[in-house]
C-alpha cells in the first residue's frame, strides 16, 4: 500500500516529495518510506521502465529514463 500513494502522490506532484510529505499522509515511519522507495526504484530499474524515481532537491520525482532522452 505504501509504494501504490508514493506512485500516486509522485504522479500528481509538481515538485519533489519528500519522505516526511510520505509519513504525515500514511502515518508510517521516515525508514518505511525510505524502504518503499528503494524497492520502487529497483522494480523500475530491473523492468527497464521508461521512467524512475530520482533523488532530487532533498525530494523524490518521476523522471525519464536518460537512456531515452
Amino acid at each position: 500500500m505504501i509504494k501504490r500513494v508514493i506512485e500516486a502522490l509522485l504522479l500528481v506532484a509538481d515538485k519533489p516529495i519528500t519522505i516526511d510529505m510520505v509519513k504525515e499522509a500514511l502515518g508510517v515511519e521516515p525508514r518505511e518510506v525510505r524502504q518503499a522507495i528503494d524497492e520502487l526504484q529497483r522494480e523500475y530499474r530491473d523492468e527497464k521502465r521508461g521512467f524512475q524515481i530520482k533523488d532530487l532537491a532533498g525530494g523524490f520525482q518521476f523522471v525519464t529514463d536518460p537512456a531515452l532522452t
